[in-house]
């Protein structure tokens, strides 16, 4: 699957999709990260547990199964544009 490639903009205020994001960011990572992936339970409070993954210095915290899928999903597809995006890269 290749896909054009995509011009990045800024991103100000909130973007709107179907679930919730309390925070909006982006991040260019170079080069093998480190990563963790651990169960969040919270002693007191109303949150509920999160898996939370980092990745390099960026920590996603994940409260349900859908978000779970979502992101599973977009790193597939990440995957899948990931040989032909570094080729076109490399071979310039």
């Amino acid at each position: 699957m290749t896909a054009a490639p995509h011009r990045l903009h800024a991103v100000t205020g909130h973007a709107h999709n179907k679930g919730g994001c309390l925070v909006v960011c982006q991040a260019t990572l170079h080069g093998p990260q480190d990563t963790s992936v651990r169960t969040l339970i919270p002693v007191t409070g109303t949150g509920g547990p999160h898996v939370a993954v980092r990745i390099g210095p960026i920590l996603l915290l994940v409260a349900d199964r859908q978000a779970m899928t979502s992101l599973l999903d977009a790193w597939v597809h990440a995957d899948r544009l990931a040989a032909a995006a570094f080729e076109q890269t490399t071979s310039h």
